[in-house]
C-alpha cells in the first residue's frame, strides 16, 4: 500500500490509484465505520499519541528524579563531612591557641623575671652598661 501514490493519484495522476492499493482501505473505512465511529477514532488518535508521550516523558522524569535523589544524598553526605571537618578544625585551632598562649605566658614570665633581676636598686651600676644588659637579655 502506498499513501504517496494515492495522494499523487488524487492530485492529478489517476494511473497511480490502482498501483497505490489504497482503494480497499478507503472503501473499508467508508463502509464499516459510521460517522460517530470515524469521529471517535479521529479523536482517540491524538489522545493515544498524547498518552504515549506522557508515558515516555514520565519515565524520563522518574529517572531524573532518581538522579536528583542520589545527588541530594551525596550533598547531604558532603555537608555532614564539612561539619565534621569544621568541628575538627575548631578543636585543632583551640589546641594551637592554647599552645600559643602557653608560649606567650612563658615569655611574659621570663620577661618579668628578667626585669625583676635586672632592674633592682642593687644593680644600678650594671644598668649603665648597655652591652651587658643586651647580652643578658
Amino acid at each position: 500500500m502506498s499513501a504517496r501514490n494515492a495522494l499523487r493519484a488524487k492530485a492529478g495522476e489517476p494511473s497511480l490509484w490502482e498501483a497505490s492499493r489504497f482503494e480497499r482501505l478507503e472503501r473499508y473505512i467508508h463502509d464499516t465505520l459510521d460517522e460517530s465511529s470515524r469521529l471517535r477514532l479521529k479523536l482517540l488518535n491524538p489522545l493515544g499519541v498524547g498518552s504515549h508521550l506522557v508515558g515516555k516523558y514520565l519515565e524520563v522524569i522518574t529517572s531524573r528524579l532518581q538522579f536528583l535523589k542520589t545527588d541530594f544524598n551525596l550533598l547531604s553526605d558532603v555537608e555532614s563531612q564539612l561539619d565534621l571537618y569544621a568541628k575538627d578544625m575548631h578543636h585543632s585551632f583551640n589546641l594551637r591557641m592554647a599552645a600559643i598562649e602557653n608560649i606567650l605566658y612563658e615569655m611574659e614570665q621570663r620577661g618579668q623575671v628578667f626585669f625583676e633581676d635586672t632592674f633592682r636598686l642593687a644593680r644600678v651600676f650594671d644598668l649603665m652598661s648597655k652591652t651587658r644588659i643586651q647580652h643578658e637579655f
